[in-house]
């Protein structure tokens, strides 16, 4: 009977091995479907690493997040946090590159992209919500997919 027993624990464990994957097949399957977050956060390094050539000297900076519907409800969506740039290097086209860069990222993941612009300075604030009106972004009325002022769904 003890026989019988292994044989059966064994057959139960050749089973199971025919099902799971192995640890090379977790591996190749995480590099070939990186995460949204592990996407944005690789788009955020980039951009801060290239605008940043001296870091001792330079203020810039760029920052995109993958905000999951679990931990910040609404629905999963890419948060475009922030996009400071250096006084003398802005009107060179790199915040509407940066801003270009999320959102395509954004179609390619079918996930929305909120925004709360805020100007450093108030006057300016008609013309930053300009700027992501210019980029496909809209009034987020109804707030179900993020709480955020500005929103820009995913182009087909």
């Amino acid at each position: 009977q003890l026989e019988r027993i292994k044989e059966r624990i064994f057959s139960i464990k050749r089973q199971h091995c025919n099902k799971m994957k192995t640890f090379k097949e977790f591996l190749k399957e995480a590099k070939e479907k990186p995460s949204p977050d592990e996407i944005v956060k690789t788009i955020s390094t980039k951009w801060n690493r290239n605008q940043n050539r001296d870091p001792k000297k330079s203020k810039s900076n760029f920052n995109v997040q993958f905000r999951s519907a679990k931990e910040h409800g609404g629905k999963d969506h890419l948060y475009l946090g922030l996009i400071d740039q250096e006084k003398d290097r802005q009107g060179q086209g790199i915040g509407p590159r940066f801003v270009k860069a999320v959102s395509n990222t954004a179609d390619r993941l079918n996930l929305p992209v909120s925004v709360k612009p805020v100007a450093p300075e108030p006057k300016n604030q008609k013309r930053l919500e300009k700027f992501y009106t210019n980029r496909g972004f809209e009034d987020n009325v109804s707030k179900d997919i993020a709480p955020h002022p500005m929103i820009r769904n995913p182009k087909k």
